[in-house]
């Protein structure tokens, strides 16, 4: 498992949230995604192609 902090910015990220949706972002954007939804919970995941 890595942590946030150790994902490249090409790596993607599954981001699964409080209310139950689920957006597929690229790691970079995810210090973005913490800001703006600041207060909910958030899950992540690394996407792996299949």
């Amino acid at each position: 498992m890595k942590r946030l902090t150790e994902l490249s910015g090409n790596e993607l990220v599954v981001v699964e949230y409080e209310t139950g949706n689920i957006e597929i972002i690229d790691a970079s954007e995810i210090e973005f995604c913490l800001e703006y939804n600041e207060g909910l919970e958030l899950k992540f995941y690394l996407a792996k192609k299949m």
